[in-house]
């Protein structure tokens, strides 16, 4: 789940917008599904059918927690 997307804009660098991409495309490889969330937080209830959430989003996180599932949120700024 890419929350912010994959593509290059204001806020993602065309550098940054690569290495997502890269990482996209080898999650796709070994069979995993990725979702382009950018834009659009309607498309988070895909998180209905996941058991588990480890990351850095803390709107993941709430999502998670609202639903009693497990959820490990990772420490990427003072956000979290």
């Amino acid at each position: 789940m890419f929350h912010r997307g994959w593509e290059e804009d204001e806020y993602t660098s065309e550098r940054e917008a690569s290495a997502l991409n890269n990482l996209r495309r080898e999650a796709e490889v070994i069979g995993y599904t990725t979702v382009n969330a950018g834009y659009d937080l309607k498309k988070i209830a895909f998180y209905d059918n996941c058991d588990l959430h480890i990351g850095y989003r803390v709107h993941a996180q709430i999502y998670f927690l609202r639903m009693r599932k497990p959820s490990f949120l990772l420490w990427e700024d003072g956000r979290g």
